[in-house]
């Protein structure tokens, strides 16, 4: 009988949440090496195999420090001792950023698509507008940012 292990069942939890939100990551696979990075391929992350690696210990002395629950310590902790402290579904303290907000429905049909981002995000990626080798994308995806419509 298989009785799979926390670190078995994180593997794959991990695994299977990773999805592409992009409906179309495939037209745009070859952006997802580029540097500096595209920002929006943050949403293809299945797509361009990125998705996040099993749940480990960094550290080896995680049994010993024995610190996951002590508030001064537990972002070295989350950090090191994921699978020992049993924070794999976290984020690396360095890595949590803001999330994404949605904006208002609109009537005005000239809109930036979501795609996981809010408009906002399009607004940060201006530069890319006029680029030929992103314009498609951010005519898709930025049209009212870029000035497309």
């Amino acid at each position: 009988m298989f009785i799979p292990t926390q670190a078995y069942t994180n593997y794959f939890h991990d695994q299977a949440a990773c999805t592409d939100i992009l409906k179309d990551c495939n037209t745009w696979i070859n952006l997802c090496n580029l540097n500096p990075p595209f920002p929006l391929m943050d949403n293809c992350k299945k797509t361009c195999n990125k998705c996040p690696p099993p749940c480990n210990d960094v550290a080896s002395n995680c049994a010993i420090l024995n610190l996951c629950d002590d508030a001064l310590y537990k972002p070295l902790m989350i950090k090191n001792c994921k699978k020992f402290c049993n924070f794999c579904s976290l984020p690396d303290p360095a890595t949590v950023k803001p999330s994404p907000t949605k904006g208002a429905l609109q009537t005005i049909p000239c809109v930036d698509q979501v795609g996981g981002y809010g408009p906002n995000s399009c607004k940060g990626m201006a530069s890319y507008c006029n680029n030929p080798s992103y314009q498609p994308l951010m005519k898709r995806e930025c049209a009212k940012t870029c000035g497309y419509c």
